[in-house]
């Protein structure tokens, strides 16, 4: 890129002519974007926002109130339906209108994934959107069933019963809550739900949902007709990112996927946990290496800053190895932590 200015002289006039800035599209609005977009210099680079969401939802804190949170957008963003791109004429063609890039960020995040298990999506309400926590609130009963003992799942079943919900059922496919935290963290958030009454049902993968039992592979666990059923399971790539790798896309050591093509967040599949704490970082690298003009930077590496998990009375948080319980203060809040 030049920065040497070209100058034309008219009668008592001098006109200098800036170079073009090259355009950074960013298709989608979540933390990975947010991060890019706190951090890229505009001085450098023309940069537009299309999205479904005009802001970012802040599914930590959503999940703890069963409240929609949201983070406004640092620029504008254009509202619409990412459908596919153009690379040869470096387009991204959307529902409204294509949108020309320089360089495009994929970072449209991810959905439910329902791994196509029969009956979730006809017997099970879904903990993913804004849409759903509204639903789920409207939709609260004496009883609730939540199928996965991941971070979100767990933190549903604190929350509803701060709600009231007395009778709470938790089922996982692995043999333990909590996939990925570390034994001291499982061990201490399965101890206190189990204080608050929950019960678990462990090493019992899922194998379909009727309209009255969860069938897994040994037991059928049923449940009434005014419980609630909740899936959390695990989520995918949007459609729109599964039109350039159904399986996930693949990225080089600075996201790249392919020529002027960059992808972060929950639309790559090789570049660390699914979780918000690494979507932000992986922003604000990308967005440095853009700044820094593709000059050689080390190769992108998740740096974990400790886990937080709100468990309705209290956050428990594990940092640097240290385990620690935090009671919730009603002027104290810890859902700004990344913890999913």
């Amino acid at each position: 890129m030049s920065w040497i200015r070209c100058f034309s002289v008219l009668p008592n006039i001098i006109t200098f002519d800036e170079p073009r800035k090259p355009t950074i599209v960013v298709a989608g609005y979540g933390w990975a974007a947010h991060s890019f977009l706190q951090t890229i210099s505009n001085r450098k680079y023309n940069v537009q926002v299309i999205s479904e969401r005009t802001c970012r939802l802040n599914q930590n804190s959503m999940i703890g109130t069963l409240v929609p949170s949201y983070t406004s957008s640092v620029i504008p963003v254009i509202q619409d339906t990412c459908i596919q791109i153009d690379k040869d004429k470096k387009l991204l063609e959307c529902a409204k209108g294509k949108y020309a890039y320089d360089y495009l960020v994929v970072a449209t995040g991810s959905e439910v994934n329902d791994f196509g298990i029969p009956g979730v999506q006809e017997n099970c309400l879904m903990c993913k959107t804004d849409k759903d926590v509204d639903v789920i609130r409207e939709t609260l009963t004496k009883s609730a069933v939540i199928l996965g003992a991941g971070p979100t799942g767990i933190e549903l079943a604190c929350t509803l019963r701060e709600y009231g919900v007395e009778n709470i059922r938790i089922v996982e496919a692995a043999p333990t809550l909590l996939p990925g935290f570390s034994n001291a963290f499982r061990e201490y958030a399965y101890k206190h739900l189990c204080e608050k009454g929950i019960k678990f049902y462990l090493n019992s993968p899922i194998q379909r949902v009727d309209k009255d039992a969860i069938i897994t592979k040994d037991r059928a666990i049923p449940y009434n007709s005014d419980e609630m059923v909740v899936w959390t399971c695990g989520v995918k790539p949007v459609a729109f990112a599964r039109t350039i790798d159904a399986k996930g896309i693949i990225v080089n050591e600075h996201f790249q996927h392919s020529s002027f093509v960059y992808v972060i967040g929950d639309s790559c599949r090789n570049k660390g946990p699914p979780t918000a704490q690494n979507a932000s970082q992986q922003g604000e690298y990308l967005a440095k290496y853009f700044n820094n003009d593709f000059a050689n930077r080390d190769p992108y590496t998740f740096k974990e800053l400790g886990r937080c998990l709100d468990l309705g009375d209290g956050y428990l948080i594990e940092v640097y190895g240290i385990l620690f319980f935090l009671p919730r203060i009603d002027i104290f809040d810890m859902s700004w932590m990344l913890s999913n």
